[in-house]
């Protein structure tokens, strides 16, 4: 390209040539350009001048097959048009073209032929921009589009560049969604007590979906069972299953299930107009009594079994799905579990999934299996039905979400109580004096591993079982994890940018960095958390009762960078400021290093169990960073 300097160059090349007043403003713009500006999107920044002959630009491209397209610029720097490689060359081809252009340059070729072509400021956002061109977006035609900054040539991109970006952003959102729905809906939960047990299985069609379940004690002798169904697959259906995680978990159950069913019915339909829609079956089981209360809308997928027969839902006590109307009309079931007696329900995926002779699996099946095995754990039978389910589809791929949950009423001398195994009794007598002297006890860790996860959530049971508030568990244990796992990020990024020689206080370096840190260290991850505690990276988790006000901590050491820290506090203030969670993704939304949704969820978690913006605190000292949850000591007292 050298030798034809004169005809084509590259902005780079000759920045200060023609914009001399902003090649400093250029060469910061580039450095520190947000992620979601479209100059991001820039893949080309060849550029020519207005008196180039187009002889001398065709001689040039014909050398260059890479470059599709070339900006006109003026000798001010002002940016005059595109030419496009395409069109110059058929009109070049034409009979007696080169000698009837010979005397044109790019200029009056522009003035000839105007092609509009969009003028973007680099700043605007990409997302801002696709929605102005989206029509562009469907034709078979690479269209072709200017960047400017403040009226100066700053590159071209094409409808191409676009697509492949918002191919990758939705690529990135998915991974995060399936992240974020596995800590909302797990695989696999098993927990059992002398009173009640469960066991739990669910599975994605797509690896995130709006199959929904959870199983909580709601007071000293109840507990909430909900097995939910969202219309749809996919990431839409996964927004409203993380919809349903935040209501189930924050709701007030003494005001009842009429009261939450309503609730929730009118959560949906206002957030989402009748175009979602949830089905669901919501259970209140009395250990006491063995009691059940059983509000079923619009799914009827279970069966009880009883020690003498199989009891089947009355399609006459069946509901509306939720969402569907603004209100509803609820009609209750009632059920005596005697000991011993099981309880099995299960979403349509599970049911209506079909093997390579058209036969559907069905409720059928699945009671087939519960009652060969009926005198075996709960455990042991749902992995039968999931291991005989996957057997009757063989390699058919599932056709929908698959969800399904086994509960009993335990024989008092079969099921024993089996809450604290994780702790010896050394470790649960300190974790209790620490309690009761207010002392703050703290869990150090250089991995952060599944066992680790585990003994903190034990942890956390403990301290909220002696503030009487076990239904903050859920959202406490996953705002722990969240801050916890950021942590662990951060110490491996300090790691990862030592061995690639990168100085990760450098804007350039860490952009650099970044871009390949995920991938690499996802690669080696066992290698890079090996490294972590030789190069002494730790983790403390801290819990601590102080003035009736119950304190939960995640600190490390590795301090946060000055970028890493406004980001923080930008998503935290957002999170905080707008109420629908929608609008809040959207704005803190970056593909850089993660989409802030984490962030977002945790906000929104605290808030539901009644936390303002002052009880989370995300700070640095002194080589540390420190994240603080303070729960109010109106709600633990």
């Amino acid at each position: 390209m050298k030798e034809q300097i004169t005809t084509i160059e590259r902005l780079e090349e000759n920045e200060n040539r023609f914009i001399h007043q902003n090649s400093v403003l250029f060469k910061t713009a580039k450095e520190v350009a947000l992620s979601q500006d479209v100059c991001r999107l820039v893949s080309s920044r060849y550029y020519t001048l207005e008196d180039t002959y187009l002889t001398s630009l065709v001689d040039v491209l014909t050398d260059n097959p890479s470059i599709q397209a070339v900006a006109v610029i003026k000798r001010d720097g002002n940016v005059q048009g595109v030419i496009i490689r395409k069109n110059l060359f058929n009109l070049m081809s034409k009979a007696y073209g080169r000698e009837v252009f010979s005397r044109e340059t790019a200029s009056s070729y522009l003035e000839m032929y105007n092609h509009d072509v969009e003028v973007f400021d680099m700043r605007d956002n990409i997302f801002t921009v696709s929605e102005k061109i989206k029509g562009t977006l469907t034709g078979t035609v690479n269209d072709f589009f200017l960047v400017v900054n403040r009226g100066s040539y700053y590159g071209i991109f094409n409808s191409n560049d676009l697509l492949v970006y918002l191919a990758d952003i939705t690529r990135r959102d998915f991974v995060l969604s399936k992240q974020i729905q596995s800590r909302i809906v797990k695989g696999k939960d098993v927990k059992r007590t002398s009173n009640f047990a469960y066991s739990a299985v669910s599975v994605m069609a797509l690896d995130v979906g709006g199959d929904f379940y959870t199983v909580k004690k709601i007071d000293s002798e109840n507990y909430f069972i909900a097995l939910c169904d969202v219309s749809g697959k996919g990431m839409a259906a996964s927004l409203v299953s993380s919809m349903l995680y935040g209501f189930t978990n924050s709701y007030n159950y003494e005001k009842g299930l009429e009261e939450f069913v309503a609730d929730l019915n009118a959560n949906i339909f206002s957030s989402f107009s009748g175009d979602k829609y949830v089905t669901g079956v919501f259970i209140i089981f009395n250990e006491k009594t063995g009691l059940l209360t059983i509000a079923d809308m619009g799914h009827s997928h279970y069966v009880m079994f009883g020690r003498a027969s199989q009891q089947i839902p009355s399609a006459e006590d069946t509901n509306m799905p939720l969402g569907v109307a603004a209100a509803v009309d609820l009609k209750f079931q009632y059920r005596k579990m005697e000991r011993g007696d099981r309880f099995f329900l299960a979403t349509d995926g599970l049911l209506e999934q079909i093997n390579f002779s058209g036969e559907y699996y069905s409720m059928e099946h699945a009671s087939s299996i519960i009652a060969k095995y009926v005198n075996k754990d709960i455990n042991d039978i749902t992995t039968s039905i999931f291991n005989d389910f996957n057997t009757f589809k063989n390699d058919i791929a599932l056709h929908d979400d698959v969800t399904f949950i086994l509960f009993e009423y335990p024989v008092s001398n079969k099921v024993h109580e089996n809450k604290s195994l994780i702790f010896s009794n050394n470790i649960r007598s300190q974790i209790i004096q620490s309690i009761s002297t207010g002392e703050p006890f703290q869990v150090k860790t250089s991995r952060y591993h599944p066992k680790t996860r585990s003994f903190i959530e034990e942890v956390l049971r403990l301290y909220l079982e002696h503030l009487h508030r076990p239904q903050f568990e859920i959202n406490l244990a996953y705002c722990i994890h969240e801050l916890a796992t950021n942590a662990k990020k951060a110490n491996l990024k300090r790691i990862y940018f030592h061995e690639k020689g990168l100085d990760i206080q450098n804007i350039r370096d860490y952009n650099r960095g970044m871009k390949t840190f995920k991938d690499d260290v996802t690669d080696n991850l066992e290698g890079f958390l090996l490294k972590q505690k030789k190069h002494g990276y730790y983790i403390v988790i801290g819990f601590q009762i102080s003035d009736d006000q119950l304190i939960l901590s995640v600190h490390n050491n590795a301090e946060l960078l000055p970028f890493e820290e406004e980001r923080i506090q930008s998503r935290l203030n957002a999170a905080w400021e707008l109420n629908d969670i929608g609008e809040t993704y959207t704005k803190v939304s970056d593909d850089s290093e993660g989409a802030g949704l984490g962030i977002v969820m945790m906000a929104r978690l605290l808030s539901n169990i009644g936390q303002d913006k002052k009880s989370l605190k995300i700070t640095k000292e002194k080589g540390m960073t420190l994240a603080q949850i303070n729960i109010k000591p109106s709600l633990v007292t």
